[in-house]
């Protein structure tokens, strides 16, 4: 982000964000990263994030959900998320507002978005093949 400093942060598009970032604060995420790696899951059904999340078995990963933009911007304000996962079922505009709010939030953060030619039934395997690869 350009014109970041203590407290605020100035997009490229000219848009100012408040953040209360503190030394604490930036220790404590430090820590939960080196603990655990949070992934925020994003699909039009809640069924398939439930599906998903009963098929993964990743060690040292917590799993966050959600189905709009307004819960994107909530797990956001309450957990550091290191990854972003998007199925493609949401429309178009969604997506792409969720994608700017998570850039927008974050500036670590990565977005994975799949395809839509796969299908619901192809989203685990997409997030099996970011997750459980071997590093």
């Amino acid at each position: 982000m350009v014109g970041e400093r203590e407290g605020t942060r100035t997009s490229g598009l000219g848009i100012t964000q408040t953040l209360p970032r503190t030394p604490l604060d930036r220790a404590s995420r430090t820590e939960e990263k080196s603990m655990d790696k949070n992934v925020l899951l994003v699909g039009r059904k809640a069924i398939v994030l439930d599906d998903v999340r009963e098929g993964l078995a990743v060690p040292d990963v917590t799993l966050f959900s959600a189905t709009t933009l307004n819960e994107v911007r909530k797990v956001f304000g309450e957990h550091p998320i290191d990854t972003v996962i998007m199925g493609a079922g949401i429309d178009l505009d969604t997506r792409l507002r969720i994608v700017r709010h998570v850039f927008e939030a974050s500036d670590s953060t990565t977005v994975h978005m799949k395809d839509w030619q796969s299908g619901p039934e192809g989203f685990l395997p997409f997030v099996k093949g970011l997750l459980e690869r071997p590093v």
